[in-house]
C-alpha cells in the first residue's frame, strides 16, 4: 500500500475569498477526487483547529495500492484542475508518500 500526506499553508485571501473560504473549496475540491479517479483508495482532509507559529493549515492523507495508482491519480485531468486552483490560494506546501509494506 501506498500512503500519502500533503501540507498546505493558504494564503489570508486570493482569488477573490478568504482563507476560511479557500481552504473549504479546496477541501471540498480534493474529497471530490475520490469520486472521479478510481485508482484512489481512500482520501481524507482536515482543515487544522490550531493556529501555532509552526502549523499547517491543511493536511490531506490518501492511500494507493501501486506507485501505478499514485502516477495515474496525479495524471488525471481532476487532480491537474485542483492544482491549479491551489496555486492561486496556497503560498506553501509539503508532501510525503511512502510505501507501507
Amino acid at each position: 500500500m501506498i500512503k500519502h500526506y500533503s501540507m498546505a499553508k493558504y494564503k489570508d485571501f486570493a482569488e477573490g475569498a478568504s482563507k476560511q473560504e479557500n481552504m473549504s473549496k479546496g477541501k471540498a475540491m480534493t474529497e471530490g477526487l475520490k469520486k472521479k479517479i478510481p485508482n484512489l483508495k481512500h482520501i481524507e482532509v482536515g482543515i487544522n483547529m490550531l493556529n501555532g507559529a509552526h502549523d499547517y493549515d491543511v493536511i490531506s492523507y490518501s492511500e494507493y495500492e501501486t506507485m501505478a495508482d499514485v502516477k495515474a491519480t496525479v495524471s488525471h485531468p481532476a487532480h491537474d484542475e485542483l492544482l491549479a486552483y491551489l496555486k492561486n490560494v496556497v503560498e506553501e506546501t509539503h508532501a510525503v508518500t511512502y510505501e507501507v509494506a
